[in-house]
């Protein structure tokens, strides 16, 4: 930004909401953890390609012995194999990369929203995204989806310069870093093209050109996509049991309130036609809320609605009835949001604050924003140090726990808890993933080096090689085996060496930071 643009009090408040929210994340960063099986199974995929040299495209350290086809786009992951070959803590890892993966989402959007609709825009759009406090946690848990999103504003600003590379090597780059979301900023793109006409060959461009140069990645996906949960055999039982859906009322109401004005701003041909990707991206992303409801209410879906509430409220003439009653609106959304949940047909009712409230009024064990820190304990972090010290680096782990604390494992996701001891200790796992937990042979008991059980379950292990070297209050036990039978891992398939692949993002990324810097300081 060039120096003028500090004197804007709307760029200064995007600063220092920025800057608040940063300090509020790292220093409440426990709260924002979670054990859902996203930083862990990243963390332990960079392992895996630090170990092996490489891009893999086989999973050798889970699903065992057998192991699984890699299918998540490796970008991220190359990322993370940074910190983990510097030899930097797993742990501070995690935090590094699940902190710092919040505060560039709201950097980079912040800059893109601004951008496209003005500072003042700009400056109510961290106000809102900070007061969805759950939002702001699954930024730092689904960090490769949530970056697609943030990122996604400069594919329009980079498309409306002359140059027509980077925009196509950021389209690229997304491809790479998500499985799903990419294709859903894509039909969004499409339809903002179509609004806007004299984009529209080169659009297209981008998209084919970006879609070849992803080609290999995805012939890989689809040559595998029996290992995909959505495709699994049972995966409709599976949402049936375990879905919760919770939707936040106060920001969808003001959505339908923002749908109606611009409506009348259509009809008088006074409206901004870069919304229509925003638009956009609420109506293609909707397939998702069946297979992942909260992605679309905390992420994908609820991300553009905001978008056009902000940019509804920045719009409004002063002093109007309708700016006094959606000023008023959007003001009590900031202080509290309300949301329903329904699991299991039963509904309940909660509320949401700021985050600055999140972050200094207390909060009740089942608040709808808290996820567990159990996972992350005291106790958990010396398990896995003890296993990283007094366990061979190519021990298996095996899990038949089922219940930490207040979480219940069901079968599909029992690999969820040995995942973090994986992660932690940078050690392999035998537990075999969703779906091919459905037809795959695991390991034998024999052949595991540490077992984790539950301590009701400790009875059944009386009388065997394994020894008990950890009994937690959680209810978790862990066991050694000093002598376990053999096991082959698989070949992990290397299609990219390391220093390679960090060469070609290093000069991807200098090239385009370049770019976007040049268009946030053209005009903001």
């Amino acid at each position: 930004m060039k120096n003028n643009h500090f004197k804007n009090p709307y760029i200064l408040g995007g600063l220092v909401i920025i800057f608040i929210a940063g300090l509020i994340v790292f220093f409440f960063q426990q709260s924002f953890l979670t054990i859902d099986g996203d930083l862990t199974y990243h963390l332990a995929t960079s392992q895996s390609f630090v170990r092996e040299g490489g891009v893999t495209l086989w999973e050798n350290w889970d699903s065992l012995p057998l192991g699984r086809p890699h299918l998540y786009p490796p970008l991220v992951h190359l990322l993370l194999a940074v910190p983990v070959y510097l030899g930097i803590a797993f742990l501070t890892t995690i935090k590094l990369f699940s902190g710092l993966g919040i505060i560039f989402g709201l950097l980079l959007s912040w800059f893109g929203v601004t951008k496209l609709f003005g500072a003042r825009a700009g400056f109510f759009y961290l106000g809102l995204v900070t007061s969805f406090v759950i939002f702001i946690k699954l930024l730092g848990v689904t960090v490769p989806a949530s970056l697609v999103l943030m990122l996604s504003p400069f594919l329009i600003v980079l498309t409306k310069r002359d140059n027509i590379l980077p925009p196509i090597l950021l389209l690229t780059l997304l491809l790479y870093t998500h499985m799903i979301f990419p294709w859903l900023v894509i039909g969004a793109f499409f339809i903002w093209a179509l609004c806007n006409r004299q984009y529209f060959q080169k659009t297209l461009r981008i998209i084919l050109v970006a879609v070849c140069l992803y080609l290999p990645w995805l012939i890989h996906i689809a040559s595998n996509l029996e290992y995909l949960r959505y495709f699994g055999p049972n995966y409709g039982q599976n949402i049936a049991v375990t879905a919760t859906y919770t939707t936040n009322l106060s920001i969808f109401f003001l959505f339908v309130v923002s749908l109606s004005i611009l409506f009348n701003d259509w009809k008088k041909n006074i409206i901004n036609t870069d919304i229509s990707y925003f638009l956009a991206l609420v109506i293609v992303s909707l397939p998702i809320a069946y297979f992942e409801y909260s992605r679309y209410w905390y992420s994908i879906g609820i991300w553009p609605m905001m978008v056009v509430i902000i940019y509804t409220l920045a719009r409004i003439p002063r002093r109007r009835p309708s700016s006094i009653i959606f000023s008023t609106l959007f003001i009590l959304t900031l202080i509290i949001s309300f949301n329903v949940k329904i699991q299991a047909g039963e509904f309940s009712f909660s509320r949401t604050h700021h985050l600055l409230l999140e972050a200094s009024l207390p909060q009740s064990p089942n608040y709808i924003g808290n996820y567990t820190s159990a996972h992350f304990n005291q106790a958990n972090l010396e398990i896995a140090d003890y296993i990283r010290k007094n366990t061979p680096s190519d021990a298996v782990i095996q899990s038949y726990a089922h219940l930490l604390d207040k979480e219940e494992y069901f079968d599909h996701r029992l690999y969820i808890l040995p995942q973090l001891f994986v992660a932690l200790s940078d050690r392999v796992m035998g537990n075999l993933r969703s779906p091919e937990m459905n037809w795959q042979e695991g390991i034998e008991i024999e052949q595991a080096g540490i077992v984790l059980l539950n301590t009701d379950q400790l009875d059944d292990f009386k009388n065997t090689n394994f020894q008990l070297v950890f009994k937690t209050k959680e209810g978790l036990a862990v066991l050694i085996n000093n002598h376990p039978a053999p096991l082959t891992l698989p070949d992990a398939q290397v299609v990219m060496p390391l220093y390679l692949a960090w060469s070609l993002l290093a000069l991807v990324f200098g090239y385009l930071a370049y770019h976007i810097r040049r268009s946030i300081i053209s005009s903001i």
